[in-house]
């Protein structure tokens, strides 16, 4: 079977259009259609991207004398894959707000199982997902990375401006610098 047949057989199989591949990948979806007619092929990056997309090991893609697995089981095996990841992606929203919620405590709010569910739910939704190639050029590191240090800085401005951890802070500090009860935290409260 030609690698042609197998982009083809493989896209079918886990049920994603060539518009949804296009975009994984960031091509164009003549670019996949080129690939799917033996128009074009792949280089070796984005044949690893689409071995991971397509649930099938790049070995099977490349060589020309072994057949994809089209089981029934393979399918739905990619297709529940599919929604765990979407519901754990889209569950993480509530939950974060949830767990602000939870750590200042808004309007006696306390529900402190939250924050594992957080936790449990970022460590699921980081083992499924599968697309680790979009960031594979410098410029969608640097905007991750930016990303995520522009929330790491807004969660220290919010923690540092509320007031009960600025009064736990100066009271640990002043423990601290005066050596007095410097292994306890007796008189020093967060909540």
């Amino acid at each position: 079977m030609k690698l042609s047949e197998k982009l083809k057989q493989g896209r079918q199989r886990a049920r994603l259009t060539q518009v949804e591949v296009a975009e994984s990948l960031h091509v164009s979806r003549k670019t996949i259609s080129g690939w799917e007619n033996g128009r074009g092929a792949p280089d070796r990056a984005i044949l690893v991207q689409l071995s991971q997309l397509y649930q099938v090991p790049i070995a099977v893609l490349i060589d020309d004398d072994q057949e994809l697995d089209l089981s029934e089981a393979a399918l739905q095996k990619a297709a529940r894959r599919r929604r765990l990841t979407q519901l754990s992606y889209w569950l993480m929203v509530p939950l974060l707000g949830l767990a602000y919620a939870e750590f200042f405590r808004l309007n006696g709010f306390h529900l402190p199982i939250v924050m594992v569910l957080a936790v449990v739910n970022s460590c699921v939704y980081l083992s499924l997902f599968s697309d680790w190639g979009r960031f594979s050029s410098v410029r969608r590191r640097l905007i991750a990375i930016t990303t995520t240090l522009i929330i790491f800085i807004f969660n220290l401005l919010i923690i540092g401006l509320d007031k009960r951890f600025l009064k736990f802070f100066y009271c640990r500090i002043s423990q601290l610098l005066s050596w007095r009860n410097f292994w306890s935290f007796s008189g020093c409260r967060f909540f």
